[in-house]
């Protein structure tokens, strides 16, 4: 996406910051707050400014297919909000989603909404195993996106090179 320079180094911090906002302050009190989750968005959208992004012929493609998977996770996410009445999930979670994928692009964005969901899956087994937690309990989700979203940027594209791997 970016080389390592001056601008990427912030950019990246910049991200990395919003997430552990994002990780702690759900966590602590069960909200996402929305600058952080705007935050995420904006540097999403920057990531396609043209002084930034290089177009090739084939980034176009690419470009469309990272908004339709941004457009995709939101009505997922919206989804699950929606018929639950929101007991599966809050709406931060779901304005959060389609933000991360947006940073993330297609690939690494579904791969980590794929983690979110796995993790959360095993912290909630442990703590109902360990009595901490039961079937209605409510277990914030926006840590389980934060994570995510930080191990598909950080390993994203060998998580997907390794799966590919194995599915073929």
């Amino acid at each position: 996406m970016f080389a390592f320079d001056i601008f990427g180094l912030l950019y990246y911090f910049a991200f990395a910051s919003l997430l552990i906002v994002i990780f702690v302050y759900d966590l602590k009190h069960k909200l996402i707050p929305d600058f952080a989750t705007f935050g995420i968005l904006i540097l999403g959208l920057v990531r396609f400014a043209p002084i930034f992004y290089k177009l090739q012929a084939t980034s176009y493609k690419l470009i469309a297919v990272d908004f339709l998977a941004t457009f995709v996770a939101f009505v997922f996410f919206g989804s699950l909000w929606y018929f639950s009445g929101g007991r599966a999930m809050g709406f931060g979670d779901v304005k959060l989603a389609p933000a991360l994928v947006l940073f993330l692009g297609a690939s690494k964005g579904v791969l980590a909404m794929f983690l979110s969901f796995w993790i959360g899956a095993i912290v909630g087994i442990v703590l109902m195993l360990g009595k901490k937690a039961g079937w209605k309990s409510e277990i914030p989700f926006g840590p389980f996106l934060a994570l995510g979203a930080f191990v598909a940027l950080l390993w994203g594209e060998q998580l997907i090179e390794i799966y590919l791997n194995l599915m073929s």
